[in-house]
């Protein structure tokens, strides 16, 4: 009777635990990385994607402005609580992650994305070394709680200048074929 007692015990609390959590992770899951103002400045830029994506990168700057914050050495204004600075990172990642599926849309219509794509690489040294530097002079006890989404956030920027970077080759590489003569022009002649 003890055994069934306990499983039905601890059944009880998983779904209580799991019924007082639900709330909080669909509203960090619902949670967007934008203002509605930041969203309307997208929206008019929808068919520009220089424009766009340098609107993507401002607001990945200034959430990692945010999060710099935490860090007295590199700021003296007052620290931010922790989860705030956590959060902006969260967004900075988001944001980065929304920026690099815009550019894949862009380039999958065929859009001359090179001005766009050597904005990203250029801003991604930047974010590199600003984030190098927020782990750099991070207090030990802080850096646990907020390493990992550092990691995370430089993780997103790697991937974004690669893609970036990938992405441009193929357009140069686009760009110099279409200039060539074609082989059949030559045989016309």
């Amino acid at each position: 009777m003890k055994i069934g007692f306990s499983l039905t015990v601890l059944l009880a609390l998983t779904l209580a635990m799991g019924s007082l959590l639900a709330p909080t992770l669909a509203a960090a899951k619902d949670r967007d990385p934008l203002s509605a103002k930041e969203t309307d400045e997208l929206r008019d830029a929808a068919l520009m994607p220089e424009a766009r994506t340098k609107l993507f990168l401002s607001f990945a700057r200034a959430r990692l402005e945010a999060s710099e914050k935490l860090f007295p050495d590199l700021n003296l204004q007052q620290p931010r609580p922790i989860s705030e600075a956590r959060g902006e990172l969260y967004d900075f990642v988001d944001i980065i992650d929304e920026m690099d599926d815009n550019l894949d849309a862009f380039g999958e219509r065929g859009a001359d994305l090179r001005v766009a794509l050597g904005a990203v690489i250029e801003s991604a040294g930047e974010f590199q070394e600003r984030l190098k530097k927020m782990r750099e002079h991070c207090p030990a006890a802080v850096l646990e709680q907020v390493n990992g989404e550092l990691e995370d956030a430089m993780e997103a920027v790697n991937d974004s200048v690669n893609s970036s970077r990938a992405m441009l080759e193929e357009q140069d590489e686009g760009k110099s074929a279409a200039k060539k003569p074609s082989s059949s022009r030559n045989l016309l002649k």
